[in-house]
């Protein structure tokens, strides 16, 4: 009777273990985890991870929106070199530190850059409401407009405006996806980075727990 006990509750744990193994998985997975998949991850990588998730997204759709919506094709030599170091240079080296950086790219992290656009968003309107006028000139009035790009000219043009909102949440979600795919394109090349990535995770718990240890010990 005591066997079958124990066979039982034997059982009852390895079920227990198994699904909390299932769990681990899945919080951890690269592709469900919305917030952080490493153990005794630091605040100071949290928050580089998240500004990475907000700026690289940001640095592409901005030369996207400039160059096909607000570039006028201007020939100065010195506003062209302008238009390329700040419009465009940033996306390309966005580009690449995706490609050569250590920080992974998780599918769910769209969250991010669509909530830095919509921060965005309502800072043009407060920015409009509160009187605030744009760096270009209206060539009706001659005074400074009062928008910031013309696609955010609440006044007289709230139905692009609000497209445009439409259109920044859609536009962050693929952009997202493309830099995801970009890291997968980047692990697929490199043939250890599971390994890396696994050796690395061990190695900062080692760290951490012989940390601990130590405090511990002087405690």
């Amino acid at each position: 009777m005591n066997l079958l006990k124990f066979e039982v509750q034997l059982r009852k744990r390895k079920k227990l273990e198994q699904t909390k193994d299932k769990y681990v998985r899945f919080t951890n997975d690269q592709y469900f985890n919305l917030f952080c998949s490493f153990p005794d991850m630091g605040i100071r990588h949290m928050l580089q991870w998240f500004l990475f998730n907000i700026f690289v997204n940001a640095e592409i759709i901005v030369a996207v929106v400039y160059w096909t919506i607000i570039h006028d094709g201007v020939n100065d030599t010195e506003e062209w070199i302008h238009d390329i170091t700040a419009h465009l240079a940033p996306a390309i080296f966005s580009l690449i530190d995706v490609f050569f950086s250590a920080t992974p790219v998780r599918i769910l992290h769209f969250i991010y850059p669509i909530m830095y656009g919509i921060t965005y968003f309502i800072f043009a309107v407060i920015y409009w409401a509160a009187g605030g006028t744009g760096a270009s000139i209206d060539d009706t009035t001659g005074e400074y407009t009062s928008y910031i790009y013309s696609f955010l000219n609440f006044k007289d043009e709230l139905a692009m405006s609000m497209g445009f909102l439409v259109i920044m949440v859609l536009s962050s979600t693929l952009v997202h996806v493309l830099i995801w795919a970009v890291y997968q394109l980047k692990k697929c090349l490199s043939r250890d980075d599971r390994e890396n990535e696994q050796t690395a995770n061990q190695e900062f718990t080692m760290v951490k727990t012989n940390s601990h240890s130590i405090d511990d010990i002087r405690a």
